[in-house]
């Protein structure tokens, strides 16, 4: 009977909502001062969405989401905009994708872009951070206690912060999908748009296929990325996925010529690396990622298996990880550094308050904690593993109210949708996601096939792809092009020069130093060897210049080429045959050129030389 009330509360809510000009596509609202600045080549008009906070359980209460319109500079638009809510999280909001979504994609040629900002999340009212809890959670990072009290810890945060929200007035229980979509559609009314385009990743994408299941007629297409479909438990299913992963990971590498016969044991040894640090933690230092001040981090192997975890999000790293296990194995914690500094990077921006009030309704209540804790136990090393592994704990306190069960019915909806996955998502495995695809039924699935969560973040085909299937979902072929990597081209030891000093000069200094040292030694050099030919310098001196300059050049070249994140690990090992040549270059010809001077009349003057003789 509860269900039944429910889904009739959501069919006359929904079903009131009208559009109100079906063939209009200029915004009908009254611009407001956008929350910051666009740059000038973009032509942005900025809005606010006035709601409901709790559409289930209405009352006086009402929240503001500010809402953008990038314009097409065609004269002439398609009429289906683009919309985009969420860069996934929960909690990261719209406005923060601007950018990848204006000038990676190539949407504005023939659409606008629309911009809603989630509720709850950075740049809506209220905002539903939590920063004690990002806190907590990261002190919990910089100690070792029994993990019984490092939970208790970051309970205590979370309701903390629930209490803190909740004497504010705000109603945690109305921040939820369902609620997120009611307001995508209060805003496609109220701009008097008849259908339009959904794009998402992630968590995101779990709001587009609500929207597909409740007004399928509003939405022209999808495309939908990484999928975290809402009929899934994703809570049980996170060790065996992550395990998943890793397997097919050392399988590559058992295939990879070069990888299996510098790392032939790397799977035993990952898990041994795992069991030792959990017996006797690792201290790695870093830069605090809000304070920037030193802090040493005591790391377990549940810490690092979480670490392994993020890192395989980003297909930067992918090649790294065998040697990155190696070099751990092998003792070299120092490898950690820079995978924990780039994780730990945007901890405190996470709004954590919005991330319980969807998860703790969504997600943990239809998922068996006993069974999932039985299912990890299977798994060596990875029994205590969860991506947040005091969900479980905060959620069951966090006393958040479960949403109908028919909100994890699978979505078996019309629009036309593309669903993306990546070979390596650990997250909303590939699996998943072409799971979800078969369910629709006018879906396409394209495995992505080296990369692995969010592929439209770092894949140029899988950007086009998306452009073209909202151009003409009906005309589109996944065979336009091949996203992913291919098979993955793993890092070894012999492909890494061992050394953090770049690094160092990154961090301890200021990013630019990674540049401005070698290149500020480079045009010195290069100017003191134009002076040196002007004033007719000696041939040794002007033969060192000139080697000391093609040095710093072939220093600046791999810095310039290579990441930020990987100059953590090393320089490429070519780097260091240019650093020896030149070096020995230099070395031999200054000593050919200064006997040669001792034998030999035919030496250039010195500028000594030469102001004697002009005077």
């Amino acid at each position: 009977m509860r269900r039944f009330v429910f889904i009739f509360v959501l069919i006359l809510l929904l079903a009131s909502i009208q559009p109100v000009m079906a063939d209009a596509t200029d915004p009908m609202f009254e611009a407001v001062a956008c929350p910051f600045e666009f740059p000038a080549d973009l032509d942005v008009t900025c809005g606010e969405l006035t709601v409901p906070e709790n559409r289930l359980q209405p009352t006086d209460s009402h929240i503001t989401l500010p809402f953008a319109v990038i314009h097409s500079p065609n004269p002439n638009p398609r009429p289906d905009p683009i919309i985009y809510t969420s860069s996934g999280g929960p909690g990261l909001g719209a406005f923060g994708a601007w950018r990848h979504l204006a000038y990676n994609f190539e949407f504005l040629a023939t659409h606008d872009i629309i911009l809603l900002e989630q509720r709850g999340t950075r740049w809506s009212e209220p905002y539903l951070d939590c920063p004690d809890l990002n806190m907590a959670m990261f002190e919990n990072l910089t100690r070792v206690e029994p993990r019984e009290e490092e939970m208790a810890h970051e309970v205590q945060a979370a309701l903390s912060c629930r209490d803190g929200l909740a004497v504010k007035g705000i109603d945690l229980n109305a921040y939820t999908t369902f609620n997120s979509v009611a307001d995508l559609e209060d805003l496609r009314v109220m701009l008097g748009i008849a259908q339009w385009n959904f794009v998402g990743a992630s968590y995101a994408a779990r709001i587009g296929l609500t929207y597909a299941r409740l007004r399928p007629d509003s939405l022209r297409s999808m495309v939908l990325d990484s999928v975290y479909d809402p009929s899934v438990n994703f809570i049980e299913a996170r060790v065996p996925s992550f395990a998943n992963v890793l397997e097919q990971l050392f399988a590559a590498c058992a295939g990879d010529a070069d990888c299996s016969q510098a790392y032939p044991n790397l799977k035993d040894h990952f898990y041994e690396v795992l069991a030792r640090a959990n017996d006797h933690p690792i201290a790695v230092n870093i830069n605090h990622p809000r304070t920037d001040d030193p802090v040493t981090l005591q790391l377990t192997g549940d810490d690092l298996a979480l670490g392994v975890f993020n890192a395989l999000r980003d297909a930067r790293l992918l090649p790294y990880l065998p040697y990155i296990i190696e070099e751990i194995h092998a003792g070299n914690v120092r490898v950690i550094t820079p995978l924990a500094q780039n994780g730990f990077a945007s901890m405190f921006s996470a709004p954590l308050g919005m991330y319980y009030a969807v998860e703790c309704a969504e997600e943990y209540p239809f998922n068996d904690m006993e069974y999932q804790r039985s299912i990890a136990q299977g798994y060596a090393g990875l029994k205590n593993f969860l991506p947040t592994p005091s969900d479980p704990y905060i959620c069951k306190a966090w006393g958040s109210h479960p949403v109908e069960a028919s909100f994890r019915e699978p979505t078996l909806g019309e629009p036309p949708a593309l669903i993306l996955g990546g070979e390596y998502d650990a997250v909303t495995p590939a699996a998943i996601s072409q799971q979800t695809a078969s369910r629709l039924r006018n879906a396409v699935y394209v495995n992505a096939p080296g990369l692995s969560h969010a592929v439209m973040d770092v894949d140029a085909c899988a950007r086009q792809m998306a452009s073209a299937f909202i151009e003409s979902p009906a005309a589109f072929s996944s065979t336009m092009c091949q996203p992913g990597t291919g098979k993955l081209k793993f890092i070894t030891k012999n492909d890494v020069w061992s050394t953090q000093i770049v690094y160092w000069a990154a961090t301890k200094i200021h990013p630019a130093a990674v540049i401005a040292i070698p290149a500020s030694a480079a045009i010195l050099t290069l100017l003191g060897l134009v002076i040196g030919l002007k004033k007719r310098a000696s041939i040794s001196f002007i033969a060192f210049t000139s080697f000391l300059t093609i040095f710093l050049a072939g220093v600046m070249y791999p810095i310039m080429s290579t990441d930020s994140i990987l100059l953590g690990f090393g320089l490429p090992s070519t780097t260091i045959w240019v650093l020896v040549m030149a070096l020995i270059g230099s070395a031999v010809f200054s000593a050919l050129t200064y006997w040669f001077r001792l034998r030999s009349k035919y030496t250039l003057p010195t500028y000594a030389q030469v102001r004697r003789e002009e005077i």
